[in-house]
């Protein structure tokens, strides 16, 4: 698995918070009844929320836009038959595309009225490769 970090703090327009705890890392698992996955997880750890080349993703954080629980939570409510334990990892706010992320790393784009398309192996990938929609 490719590190996650090294690949964030190589893009462009790089910024981020502080790392969130484990305790605020597994109380977030809890919430969503699942586990990150590792490169998800190791992000959590170092960042808590990152935004770079344009991506803004989801963290650990207050604000409910941006907060992966709350934003799982309000995708879930919108969007049906998505993968079975994802997350949101982030809102690209253009056609209400969400990508996701599966406790096997695997990363989905998810669109309401579309069935989810698998379009990595993991959040390093998906980075490396860029949105192609």
């Amino acid at each position: 698995m490719d590190d996650i970090i090294k690949t964030l703090r190589a893009m462009e327009d790089f910024d981020c918070l502080n790392g969130a705890s484990e305790d605020e890392i597994e109380a977030a698992e809890k919430d969503l009844d699942l586990k990150f996955a590792k490169d998800y997880r190791k992000y959590l750890s170092e960042y808590g929320l990152a935004c770079a080349a344009g991506h803004e993703f989801t963290g650990i954080v207050k604000s409910p836009r941006l907060n992966v629980v709350d934003a799982t939570a309000r995708i879930y409510k919108k969007i049906q038959d998505l993968p079975a334990k994802s997350y949101v990892v982030e809102e690209l706010n253009i056609d209400s595309i969400v990508i996701l992320q599966t406790e096997d790393g695997s990363i989905y784009e998810a669109v309401p009225g579309k069935l989810s398309n698998k379009i990595a192996d993991s959040l390093c990938d998906y980075l490396k490769e860029g949105y192609r929609g």
